[in-house]
């Protein structure tokens, strides 16, 4: 006579041996998605923020700089040429974590070490609103803290 136990379904794993559960399908699927062509939008989309933002830098004569490739970036309060981990060390962190809270209050969340990140599904609307966050947050509440 079995146990409960074992005629039970284990939750964590809902597929079979040879079929993996929908959950690992799923994570496999967005990778099969990523044309040239989305991969090109993509980079289009991480380029844009960059350039805007260091030119929103420079504009303001903030000692700030963000760098990146493809969907990837990341915010150094240096400016310093950021070529490794030593210059990043040397920047700013406090102006950074201030930063960090300012955009926080205007709804956009960036990671504790400044980097963030474009994904497929954006489009110029949320670059956008992320530049206009970023440009309110080191106009309006940066030009106090300094």
């Amino acid at each position: 006579m079995g146990s409960a136990r074992d005629s039970a379904p284990d939750p964590k794993w809902a597929g079979s041996p040879v079929r993996p559960p929908p959950s690992a399908r799923l994570r496999l699927h967005p990778v099969s998605t990523i044309t040239p062509a989305v991969q090109a939008h993509i980079d289009d989309l991480g380029e844009r923020p960059r350039a805007a933002v260091n030119a929103l830098f420079r504009r303001l004569k903030v000692p700030a700089q963000m760098v990146g490739i493809g969907s990837l970036f990341n915010i150094h309060f240096t400016d310093e040429s950021v070529v490794g981990y030593r210059a990043v060390a040397r920047g700013d962190r406090r102006m950074f974590l201030l930063l960090r809270l300012a955009l926080m209050n205007r709804g956009i969340i960036i990671a504790l070490r400044g980097l963030g990140c474009i994904a497929s599904v954006m489009s110029g609307a949320e670059v956008e609103a992320f530049h206009s966050g970023l440009e309110g947050a080191v106009e309006e509440d940066l030009e106090l803290a300094q």
